[in-house]
């Protein structure tokens, strides 16, 4: 499929093969995605503000510079999804959602909520992290440092939790 800068917002795209597609700056804005396989789609700089990506398939998608703000992650394999310089404002991730080897090198997760999410080995090096929520996540080696809105005290409460920081806490 390709979709170079197409305008699927609104679009019912449950259910579909997509992977592979060419999807580069689409438009997906409040696009139902749930179930949508989009694995090793490219997504690069693609608006999927809103869209419902429940049970989606995204494993190794380029999904950098992507807008997800706001976006439902229920349930979503991201496994080493490319998500650097992504931006997830507000984007709700959780139960049972694998971002394992996910890189959010750069990102913006200012108020994401990261609930029952496996990061394992996931890369949050100068992300923007600022009233992020970790509740129940799984951080095997997960990667931190120089993030934005990490207070001492929280980078002890991810650092117990399996989040490696360069620097000392």
């Amino acid at each position: 499929m390709q979709g170079d800068r197409a305008d699927f917002s609104f679009a019912n795209l449950a259910d579909l093969d997509l992977s592979h597609a060419q999807l580069t700056g689409a438009n997906l804005q409040h696009a139902n995605l749930v179930g949508t396989n989009l694995a090793q789609a490219d997504l690069t700089a693609a608006n999927l503000s809103q869209a419902d990506l429940t049970g989606a398939g995204l494993q190794a998608a380029e999904l950098s510079a992507a807008n997800l703000s706001g976006a439902y992650l229920s349930a979503a394999d991201l496994r080493a999804a490319n998500l650097q310089r992504a931006t997830l404002v507000q984007t709700l991730i959780m139960l049972s959602s694998n971002l394992q080897g996910a890189n959010l090198q750069g990102s913006n997760c200012q108020e994401t909520q990261f609930i029952a999410a496996d990061l394992s080995d996931a890369d949050f090096r100068d992300a923007n992290l600022t009233k992020a929520r970790w509740e129940n996540v799984q951080l095997h080696n997960t990667q931190f440092g120089n993030n934005l809105g990490l207070n001492k005290r929280q980078r002890r409460k991810l650092h117990q939790r399996g989040g490696l920081f360069p620097e000392p806490l």
